[in-house]
C-alpha cells in the first residue's frame, strides 16, 4: 500500500555525535542537549572523568558548552569565564559567584548546589543513624510518667504507697498534669516510631521481588494497629480516671490489644524477611518471646476485668437481697 511504502521510505532516525560523527558506542552512552538538540558522547568527547557526572545530568535539562549559561545570571556572555562544576557540569561566572573569584580555583570545584546537597546527604545520614532515639524515648517516657505521677501522689498524701490500677494515681493536681504532659509527648513520639517502621518495610518489600501480597498486608496491619494503639495512649492521658473511667478502661485495653496485634505483625514480618535482613535468627526469637508474654499479660488482664466484673455483680445482687430481707 502507499502508507507502507511512504513508511519504508523514511529514513530511521539515528542519534550520532555531533562531535565525532559516531552513533552508539558500548562503553560511553549518548548525551542530548536540551536547547540545541544535539548529542554527544559523554566520556570520549565531553571528557568525564566518572560516572557520577552522568548519572547528575540526567536529573535536569543539561546544556552543552555552546548554549551553556550561567547558573546565576542566565546569560552566555563572557564565556570564557565560565566555571564548571565537577560534580554536576553546570556552569558558573567567576565574577556571579559569592564570594566572587578572581581565577579558576585548582584542582576540583563544586557549586554551591552540590554543598547544599552533601549537606542535605550527611543530615539525612544522621538522622538514619539516629532512629533507635523514638522507640526507644518510648520506651522510657510511659514508665517515667507512670512512676513520676506515683511518686508526687504519695509525697503529696494523694495517694497510698502501693501500686494502683494505671494511672489511678494521677486522677489529683499536679500529678494528673504531669501524667497527661509525659504521655501526651509520648502518643506524639510512637507516631513517629510507627510511621518510620512502617516506611522502612514498606520500602524494603518494594524492593525485593520477593515479597508478596502478605508482606503489604502485614506492614499495613502492623501501621493500623500502631496508629491505633498511640491514639488510644493520648485518651488515657486525657481523660482522668474519677470522672470519664469507662472511656479511659476502654482506651487502656484498646492501646493493649492493638500493640499486641502490631507486635505479631512485626513477628511475622521478621520471620518472613529474616534471610533478606538478619544473619541469625536471635532478633525474631526475641520478638516472639515479647509477642508471647504480651498477650498472655494482655488474656490476664481480661480475665481479671471478666472476674472482677462477676465478683461486683455477685455482692452487688447479695446486698440488695440483703437489704430486701431486713426491709
Amino acid at each position: 500500500s502507499i502508507s507502507s511504502c511512504q513508511s519504508q521510505s523514511k529514513p530511521l532516525s539515528i542519534r550520532v555525535c555531533t562531535i565525532c560523527g559516531e552513533g552508539n558506542i558500548i562503553s560511553d552512552e549518548l548525551i542530548k542537549c536540551s536547547t540545541c538538540q544535539k548529542s554527544m558522547h559523554a566520556y570520549k568527547c565531553l571528557s568525564f572523568e566518572n560516572n557520577k557526572i552522568l548519572k547528575t545530568i540526567k536529573t535536569y535539562s543539561w546544556e552543552c558548552v555552546d548554549c551553556k549559561k550561567c547558573i546565576q545570571c542566565g546569560t552566555v556572555e563572557h564565556d570564557d569565564e565560565l566555571l564548571f562544576c565537577d560534580h554536576c557540569d553546570r556552569a558558573y561566572h567567576m565574577d556571579c559567584l559569592k564570594p566572587p573569584l578572581s581565577e579558576p580555583p585548582p584542582g576540583e570545584w563544586y557549586c554551591q548546589l552540590f554543598s547544599l546537597l552533601k549537606t542535605k546527604t550527611l543530615i539525612i545520614k544522621m538522622i538514619e543513624r539516629c532512629l533507635y532515639i523514638f522507640p526507644l524515648s518510648v520506651c522510657l517516657l510511659v514508665p517515667i510518667a507512670y512512676f513520676l505521677s506515683f511518686t508526687v501522689a504519695v509525697k503529696l498524701g494523694h495517694s497510698k504507697f502501693e501500686f494502683p490500677f494505671l494511672s489511678r494515681s494521677s486522677t489529683d493536681s499536679p500529678e494528673s498534669c504531669i501524667f497527661s504532659q509525659i504521655i501526651n509527648f509520648a502518643s506524639f513520639v510512637l507516631f513517629i516510631t510507627i510511621y518510620i517502621r512502617y516506611r522502612q518495610l514498606s520500602q524494603l518489600i518494594r524492593n525485593n521481588p520477593t515479597c508478596g501480597k502478605k508482606y503489604s498486608q502485614a506492614n499495613f496491619i502492623f501501621f493500623i494497629c500502631g496508629l491505633t494503639a498511640a491514639f488510644s495512649l493520648s485518651i488515657i492521658s486525657n481523660f482522668p480516671h474519677a470522672n470519664v473511667f469507662p472511656i479511659r478502661l476502654f482506651a487502656t485495653y484498646l492501646t493493649f490489644t492493638a500493640s499486641v496485634v502490631a507486635l505479631y505483625c512485626e513477628m511475622l514480618l521478621s520471620s518472613w524477611i529474616r534471610p533478606l535482613l538478619y544473619s541469625s535468627r536471635v532478633l525474631p526469637i526475641i520478638r516472639t518471646i515479647i509477642t508471647v508474654i504480651s498477650t498472655l499479660a494482655l488474656l490476664a488482664c481480661k480475665y481479671k476485668l471478666i472476674l472482677t466484673t462477676n465478683i461486683y455483680t455477685v455482692y452487688k445482687d447479695f446486698a440488695f437481697a440483703s437489704l430486701r430481707d431486713s426491709c
